[in-house]
């Protein structure tokens, strides 16, 4: 009990209609890099938003911190009991320099009516220096490869004196070098006895940089195991509640061209991009973070003319100048951030899905039908 940093017994979550949490019970160790799992709508972001206190669990729940009970009802709360979490987007300042990005939230949380702006930096600058970190704490944090940015997120989570760092899908956008340089950082955390509780879908990489691995289903606890006892095809069936086998299939026969791309150019984008995808194909498109894949699909979908080059769509030559031409053509495009990007959060699924075909639906006045719409 004594190694035990965090405890959470019968955790649920009940939204209208869906269980998104089902008495959930686990524990996570001091000092360690604890993986937690799970499919989409597994509830692994419910737990963690739990944990953040940006939401309440339901009635029942008891969620233990270094032997003291704790009710978080603001994120505030969290962080003042040493609950960090790094999100996907981060959630940082990208006008404001690396020192106010890592120690403004301190010097408010503190109460003080004035920033110390020399205070400030002394923090930041130490915050670095613990991560072994150089960078210019004066710098716009914009200017900050993303993978930097990651780490100038974490510092800010040190700042706050975190005994419990969330690192939510923290390796989405960084190359394979930031990566490394991240699971250096984290082993030397872990090894200072901070408690890592790392969040991916890459599995390979829960593999290299986990103690310990949780797994969630369906909002339930599957089970909590040492890493050295799972292997990747064990895992994935735990996940999915089934046995996964992992066939490669013979390619299917290809059909005509859909979209044909030739020398496509945009400055600072990408160079001479050429490809024909064809009826029935799936066609992979890979490449380091920068290498201009996002800038490429933003071009297709008319958000992103390119320089030069030509894109057929069934044979024509199309030039769409606006995402709503792209559509208007058949073009859809599922963005890499779908929270900012791909939806709308708050509104409903029916508003969501009708969105793209609103004006469909919309009468002569105006109006908007929602039987038409539902």
């Amino acid at each position: 009990m004594a190694n035990i940093l965090l405890t959470m017994e019968n955790v649920s979550k009940t939204y209208p209609g869906v269980k998104a949490l089902s008495n959930v019970s686990f524990s996570l160790n001091k000092g360690e890099v604890h993986a937690l799992v799970g499919e989409n709508g597994a509830g692994k972001s419910t737990l963690i938003k739990i944990l953040a206190g940006v939401i309440r669990p339901d009635e029942g729940a008891i969620i233990t911190l270094e032997g003291e009970q704790v009710v978080f009802s603001h994120p505030v709360e969290s962080v003042r009991k040493g609950i960090a979490v790094t999100y996907q987007d981060l959630g940082l300042f990208p006008n404001l320099s690396v020192a106010e990005n890592i120690a403004i939230s301190r010097e408010v949380e503190a109460g003080n009516f004035k920033v110390h702006w020399s205070h400030m930096r002394e923090r930041a600058q130490e915050a670095l220096d613990r991560l072994g970190v150089d960078l210019d704490i004066d710098v716009p944090l914009g200017r900050l490869s993303v993978g930097n940015q990651q780490l100038v997120a974490i510092a800010r989570a040190l700042v706050c004196n975190a005994k419990l760092l969330i690192l939510d899908e923290p390796t989405s956008s960084l190359s394979s070098d930031e990566v490394n340089a991240l699971f250096k950082i984290v082993r030397s955390l872990r090894n200072e006895g901070l408690t890592i509780m790392f969040v991916s879908h890459k599995l390979d990489e829960v593999f290299t940089i986990s103690d310990r691995i949780t797994i969630l289903r369906d909002g339930e606890h599957i089970g909590t195991f040492p890493t050295t006892e799972l292997d990747e095809p064990k895992l994935i069936s735990l996940m999915v509640g089934r046995e996964v086998r992992f066939d490669r299939f013979p390619a299917g026969a290809v059909g005509e061209p859909i979209l044909e791309v030739q020398g496509l150019s945009k400055e600072g984008n990408f160079k001479e991009v050429s490809f024909t995808l064809h009826k029935g194909e799936i066609l992979g498109i890979t490449g380091l973070v920068g290498a201009g894949r996002t800038e490429l699909a933003h071009a297709l979908f008319g958000d992103n003319p390119p320089d030069s080059g030509r894109i057929l769509l069934n044979g024509t030559e199309i030039k769409p100048g606006s995402t709503h031409e792209a559509m208007e053509l058949g073009i859809a495009y599922i963005p890499e951030s779908r929270q900012t990007h791909g939806l709308f959060l708050g509104k409903t699924v029916t508003d969501n899905v009708a969105v793209t075909v609103l004006h469909e639906l919309v009468s002569r006045f105006k109006i908007v039908n929602k039987h038409k719409r539902k």
